[in-house]
Order: C-alpha cells, then structure tokens, then sequence
C-alpha cells in the first residue's frame, strides 16, 4: 500500500511538472523561458499591451497585433498541441484596440472574434462580423459589446435559476447564444461579473439582471432577475466585485449589501477590483486582501476597510498576489508577491512587499497578470518582468 501510494504521488507531480511547465511559460516574450526578477526591454513603438496568466498581447503603434505563451484564457484543457510562442509572432493588423481574451477591434470599427482549435497563437485567426463597435467586455460567461448608438448586446450565458445551501449557491445557466442579441438601448457602460450584469444608461439610471439570492442587486425576494430591473439613479459610474458598487453624481462611492446602498466614502472618481482613487489623487485599498498585495501593511485572506496607499496616483490595478501602482509623475510602484513571486514586482527580489515601493520611473502604462507584469514607458518601448517558466517545485512548495 505504501508503495501505491508513493507511485500515486509520483505520477502526479510528474504530469502537475508537465502540465504547469508547458503552459505557464513564455509570456515575457524575450525569446527565453527564463523569469525576470527586474524589467528588462523587449520591443519598441508599443501602443497598448494586455496580459493574462499564460500570455501577452500587444498593439504596435503601426497597428499590428503581436501575441507570445499560450491562447488561453485560463488553464486549458483542450484537443490540440502545446505550441506556445516564446518570441513575440504577429497574429493581426489594421487594428486600433485590443481586449483580454484576445479580441481585437478593427480601424473599420469592426469586432475580431478569435478562432482556433489549439493552445498555439500561430493558428489563431479572426471572425470580423461585428460592426460599429465602441465598448467590448468579456467576463462571466458573457460578451458585453455597446455599438455607435449606444445598443447594449450580450452573448453567451445568463443565470436562470439558483439553489441556496449551507455550502453556497448553484446556479442554473441558460444555453450560449448563436449570436449577440440586444437587450437594451442608450446604455453607456456595461460590467459582468458574480453572476451579475450591470449597465449604465445616459439618463443616470443603473440596470441589472442576474443573481440577486443575497439582495446584491436590488431589496426585493426574487433570486433571479431574468430581465432588466433599474436598481439605482443619478449614477456617474458602476462596477462589481463581490457587491455592485456606483459612483453617483454627488460623487460618494456607493455599495450595495443585502438590498441596502451603503456610502463607503466620499469623493471619489474612479474603483476597481482592490483599489479606489479620490478626486485629489489619492489612492485607497479596500476588499480582501493577501500576500500584502493591497500595499497597506500585513494583508493575509482579510477584508480591508477602505485604507490609505498614497496620493498623486493616476492608476492602480491589483490582482490576489501583487499590485502596480502608477502615479502623475509617470512613477510605477510595487507591493505584494507573498506567494509565487517570479519577479513580478520587479524589484530584484522575492521578498513580500507589504508596502509600495518604486520600481521603474517614465512609465505611461501598464498590465498584469498574476504572475507577470509588462510596463510600456513614455518612448513607446515595452518591458518585462515576473514569470517566464516555472517548475512544480517553485509553485508548490
């Protein structure tokens, strides 16, 4: 039995070893699968860059789209053959915005829907039947896509029903749409996420429809919102973690919790996933935190009240295991990378970071993954750090 039990544990760190090190690999793009633990250069004349856990997609300023890793928008498990992109490869061009999931938005105003039946960028290509488009989100089993006349369509699939029990919801959901279909018009901004849809429309007005068992939308007993309910008004701006959050037009950051709207704070004009920024600049962490990836002291599985960072902040962007920070003055900073740091906070070093600290100057903008992070500076050059190729032994142990 000891035996069976040591060849059980052996054949499964073999195939983990196998599997983590063929597909979480190559997103730095350097033409190595070696981390990076400080930034290092890796192209030039860069527009915009989006990054996941196994790749990084670029926009060239001559509007060419550039990939490197995987095609993948999480650990996949699919038919096909492992054959990821170490260097950058171009997949597309004529385009002006990238979105994650690789979807690209044409000069023509037209959606790029990718195609492909393997992990390798080298057999991506590009469904381009979706006109007119100005606003694209993927995220929860649905496509959000906003047209020129502020048309509201979604695709793929919606909550229809859910059961409660002392171990957590599940939810029943519809079958995945052919197409995009409409489902409301003069709409403005649009977020899903939690089993949840929300859009803002030009009058002010919030809408919803989704999972509403615990009053996360709106206080009345339906579980499910299978159409469109309006939940707020006189609203500037809405996003959803783990409650729907408004900024209104008075400028108070507003949440909802069990069908109540609770003010968090005041004059604020901007909110993300772990991060809200004040009208003055200054930056405030809020939300579950861990690893110190919040930059506001010891952070471990713990839910933040809303705390002071720093001021002079333009943009901050967290993830569970490390945050970037990005200030006025074109200055980027770093914290977290308590666990499964592979440079990703670019300092040099492995050590938890559990306030920010100043990694890079003449930074324009920047995207991250959990593991890795690229940061394009003010001469349009792209750099890289974190994550290149692991082995079982790092992530686990």
């Amino acid at each position: 039995m000891l035996l069976l039990s040591y060849v059980k544990k052996l054949l499964t760190s073999i195939a983990v070893f196998i599997f983590v090190y063929t597909v979480y690999s190559l997103q730095l793009g350097d033409g190595t699968s070696i981390n990076s633990y400080v930034p290092k250069m890796i192209m030039k004349d860069v527009k915009q860059v989006i990054t996941n856990d196994v790749y990084t997609v670029v926009l060239t300023k001559d509007l060419k789209v550039f990939a490197t890793g995987y095609y993948s928008n999480s650990i996949p498990y699919v038919d096909g053959v492992l054959d990821g992109a170490d260097s950058f490869i171009k997949i597309a061009e004529n385009v002006d915005t990238i979105y994650n999931g690789v979807y690209l938005r044409y000069v023509d105003k037209t959606l790029g829907l990718p195609i492909s039946k393997s992990l390798s960028f080298k057999n991506i290509s590009f469904d381009k039947h979706i006109n007119n488009v100005i606003y694209f989100d993927k995220n929860n089993y649905l496509m959000l896509l906003i047209d020129a006349y502020n048309n509201l369509w979604i695709k793929g699939r919606e909550v229809k029903s859910v059961k409660e029990s002392k171990y957590g919801n599940t939810y029943e959901y519809s079958s995945e749409t052919n197409g995009f279909k409409k489902i409301d018009n003069n709409v403005i901004f649009a977020y899903s996420s939690n089993n949840m849809l929300i859009y803002l429309k030009k009058d002010g007005t919030v809408w919803a429809r989704g999972d509403n068992s615990t009053r996360k939308l709106k206080n009345c007993d339906e579980k499910i919102f299978l159409e469109s309910r309006k939940i707020a008004e006189d609203i500037d701006k809405c996003f959803i973690k783990e409650y729907v959050y408004f900024i209104d037009k008075y400028k108070n950051l507003i949440k909802i919790e069990n069908g109540n709207h609770i003010t968090i704070d005041t004059d604020v004009k901007s909110i993300s996933d772990f991060f809200y920024i004040k009208n003055d600049d200054s930056l405030f962490a809020y939300g579950f935190g861990c690893y110190g990836s919040l930059g506001v002291g010891k952070t471990d599985e713990v839910n933040v009240p809303p705390t002071f960072v720093m001021s002079n902040v333009k943009k901050a962007i967290g993830t569970e295991f490390h945050s970037l920070i990005l200030t006025n003055d074109y200055k980027l900073y770093a914290c977290g990378g308590g666990h499964c740091n592979f440079g990703a906070n670019g300092n040099g070093s492995k050590e938890r970071l559990d306030y920010p600290i100043l990694i890079m100057e003449d930074v324009k903008d920047f995207s991250i993954s959990n593991y890795h992070s690229m940061v394009i500076k003010n001469d349009d050059t792209l750099w890289g750090f974190g994550l290149n190729n692991i082995n079982e032994q790092e992530l686990y142990y």
